[in-house]
Order: structure tokens, then sequence, then C-alpha cells
């Protein structure tokens, strides 16, 4: 079993302090924000409105495609 000393912990908190820098400071960037296209967007929205859910009495949910 390998004995850890004291440059070795410091250079495991100096690395994770790094990932973390990196990590905060790539949280926000721009270019890593994606954000649907504008086709899956109209497709998803023309789906909700030819979809029809109506409740029933003797069957529950009923869903139709109204095309």
């Amino acid at each position: 079993m390998k004995k850890f000393d004291h440059f070795d912990f410091e250079e495991l908190t100096h690395e994770e302090d790094n990932l973390k820098n990196q990590l905060s400071a790539n949280q926000f960037k721009e270019e890593q924000i994606s954000t649907p296209e504008q086709s899956t967007v109209e497709s998803i929205l023309s789906y909700s409105k030819a979809l029809s859910v109506r409740k029933t009495e003797s069957l529950g949910y009923i869903e139709q495609l109204i095309n």
C-alpha cells in the first residue's frame, strides 16, 4: 500500500482546485448552452396542436392525433 506524504496531498489539492476552476469557468460559456433547432420546436408545437386527449367514463383517457 502506498503511503501519501504532505507533497502528495498538496499536489492532489492543487489538481482539485484547477478542476474546480475549469468547471466554474466553463459553466456559463455561450457555446456550451445548447438550444433546440427551430424545426424541432415547430414539430413539437405541431404535434401538440394535433393531439387530442379526452377523458371518458368507460375507457378513461383516449389519445387521438387529429390530422
